[in-house]
């Protein structure tokens, strides 16, 4: 607004008499000592707009002295009136958020009232909550009723359920309510519209400005339209994790136009040409696809940047001029109209008859005006990002959970998902819910391949954020803390390194685990390998085995081994083998034992052989068998020697000695 439209409408011969009186609701007179709580107003500034809450600043007048402390947070109403034309009324509802003694004129008393919205109120606080599987309007719901009792807010939503897709997860983090709200309105091309003249003046309405923006009649007014290049042609791309190879890009705004204030040829050439990329960091399943969200967003923000290009800017001396209303402008004096929805409006108030009787060359100058800004109706309007959402830069830690903020009760369970996402509570949010299922990192992934350690319940984790996006939390590590000790004490082991896993669910007379162990101090080095139940190894191809000293084995039940093919053992010095019971040997074809020296074989009970077919032994020197006093002796000579003391040649048939000599004694 130029200072010469505001110097222009100030000094317009236009007869007013307004007269302002704001009264305070619920004050107790006996209580602040006057005999009234209604006081006349001598000057009203304020500003309302369709993406902020309402605030006016007053100087009211008093006959009385007013306890100050009695007044501030009271809800409180302000009457604008024109003497000359009754229809021409204004209220305006708030609280008084700061009362302030101003000055003396005379035996009057002047105080400074600054009446806001209650959603100012909003704005003072400052939280941490985690929202799960709730749309912006769910979420804005929640947070307005918990003021409905306290501040009288009361939220009428029209919105499209369908066009604001559930989101999985949203974060509030160190924002005030107010701040938070302001933050999803904007990045979802929503207003929250408030009318503090209404019947339900804390009234307000979620919804999208072109479709619910209260018409008017006709108001009178100065007004000028502006136009500047703002880029509109929007590129937006995700990645999307569980599609990592799908190509979502998508573009909007190249070539959008309405029919009022058309582009030139320069103009459309550059809102072709010069375009604005983003990279979105979440997105929801929009009507099933993440691609249709991506859509949407595209579009909104296409919106956003043409909105606010082209302005209609004024001045209006009538009362019922506010926000959020679409109404036709008449200027009389440019003999022009244009149907707008106002945006903004500044307002200023000059009441001299609050102090004393009208002044005669005062009874023609503006005592009310009001500027404005404003759109075309037909251009589609989206506010435009003023707040910034948070970002994490750092780290923060968090404990694991199963769902439920008791998880000392389940520690050491396991809670995943299909996708080996797991849940976990953040320090930061007061209420202490679990968080929906959130990604964790490990130290390798690949299709099919990789490594895992799932964090247990009850386990700190340490968490980061995609991009510092406080909604896109990735685990990144864990932490030992004062309730998970670390397993050996420090700095006595500090030479040890090891993985150790717990069984779960524990047992309850003992401690299981899995470990594998490193000892690094100096000629004590050693691996040590501890399954708490099975071990199994699986080798493709070869296996060798070296060890440069000895090697112990010890199996408490049974062992078996089986080669399929061909087993070969070289032993350099000695074997000793022992079995305590019995041992069976089965070959099933040719058994060949060579011994290079002597060979001993001692049976303590008896010894059985069998042999199907032949039995060939062939001895170079000697062979004897002995049992007791008898014996036979077979030498290299040629010698039979048969001793014993009876000696019997049994045959059933036969028997035949053949030689060249025979002797028997």
């Amino acid at each position: 607004m130029t200072h010469k439209l505001t110097n222009f409408l100030k000094n317009k011969p236009i007869p007013q008499r307004i007269n302002a009186r704001i009264k305070f609701i619920g004050l107790d007179d006996s209580i602040s000592g006057v005999g009234e709580s209604d006081f006349s107003v001598y000057k009203l500034e304020g500003y309302s707009s369709v993406d902020s809450y309402y605030k006016f600043n007053i100087l009211m007048v008093s006959d009385y002295d007013l306890v100050i402390e009695d007044i501030v947070d009271l809800e409180c109403c302000v009457r604008v009136r024109d003497e000359i034309n009754s229809l021409n009324k204004k209220e305006i509802y708030g609280r008084v958020f700061k009362i302030k003694e101003y000055s003396v004129v005379g035996s009057k008393r002047v105080y400074e009232v600054v009446l806001v919205s209650p959603l100012h109120y909003l704005s003072l606080n400052k939280r941490y909550e985690i929202y799960m599987d709730k749309s912006v309007k769910d979420i804005i719901s929640i947070i307005l009723g918990r003021y409905k009792a306290l501040l009288g807010i009361d939220l009428v939503l029209k919105v499209d359920n369908l066009k604001y897709p559930i989101r999985h997860y949203t974060t509030q983090y160190a924002q005030s309510d107010y701040e938070f709200i302001k933050m999803l309105c904007e990045e979802e091309g929503l207003v929250l519209l408030s009318d503090y003249s209404s019947n339900n003046p804390y009234g307000l309405v979620l919804c999208e400005l072109n479709e619910h923006a209260v018409s008017c009649e006709g108001i009178e007014a100065s007004f000028f339209a502006s136009k500047k290049f703002a880029l509109s042609n929007y590129s937006e791309d995700f990645y999307d994790y569980l599609k990592p190879s799908v190509d979502m890009q998508t573009t909007h705004g190249k070539n959008l136009e309405f029919d009022t204030y058309k582009d030139n040829s320069n103009t459309k050439q550059l809102r072709h040409d010069l375009q604005y990329e983003i990279l979105r960091d979440r997105l929801e399943l929009y009507d099933g696809s993440n691609a249709k969200d991506l859509k949407r967003y595209n579009e909104i923000d296409a919106q956003r940047g043409y909105s606010s290009s082209i302005k209609v800017d004024g001045v209006s001396y009538e009362l019922s001029m506010r926000d959020g209303i679409s109404v036709v402008l008449n200027d009389t004096k440019l003999l022009q109209e244009k149907e707008v929805i106002i945006l903004s409006v500044e307002y200023q108030g000059f009441f001299p008859n609050a102090l004393d009787e009208y002044k005669e060359d005062d009874k023609d100058k503006t005592q009310y005006f009001v500027q404005f800004s404003s759109i075309v109706k037909d251009h589609i309007y989206r506010p435009y990002k003023t707040i910034t959402k948070p970002r994490i830069s750092s780290v923060q830690t968090a404990i694991v959970s199963k769902g439920d903020n008791n998880t000392k009760d389940s520690a050491n369970e396991i809670d995943v998902n299909h996708l080996g996402e797991i849940r976990v509570i953040m320090h930061f949010d007061y209420n202490r819910p679990t968080s929906c299922y959130i990604p964790l990192s490990n130290i390798y992934s690949g299709d099919n391949y990789g490594a895992r350690f799932l964090p247990r319940v009850n386990s700190e984790v340490i968490v980061s954020y995609i991009n510092g996006d406080i909604d896109r939390p990735i685990i990144i590590g864990s932490l030992h803390n004062g309730e998970n000790k670390i397993p050996y004490p420090l700095p006595q082991t500090k030479t040890q390194s090891y993985i150790k896993t717990q069984t779960t669910p524990q047992y309850q007379d003992k401690e299981g685990y899995n470990e594998i162990l490193f000892e690094d101090k100096p000629n004590n080095e050693q691996l040590n390998l501890r399954a708490q139940k099975d071990h199994s190894v699986l080798v493709l191809n070869n296996s060798n085995e070296t060890i440069q000293n000895n090697k112990t084995k010890f199996v408490q039940n049974n062992e078996k081994n089986t080669i399929k093919g061909n087993q070969t053992t070289h032993i350099h010095k000695n074997k000793s083998e022992t079995i305590n019971i019995a041992s069976d040997l089965t070959i099933g074809a040719g058994y060949q034992v060579s011994v290079g020296a002597g060979k001993n074989e001692s049976v303590g009970g008896s010894s059985t052989e069998q042999v199907g077919v032949i039995k060939h032994t062939t001895v170079g020197q000697r062979y004897e068998i002995k049992v007791g006093n008898s014996s036979i002796v077979m030498t290299s000579d040629g010698k039979i020697i048969i001793q014993g003391s009876q000696v019997a040649v049994i045959g059933s048939k036969h028997v035949e000695i053949k030689s060249e000599l025979v002797d028997i004694n």
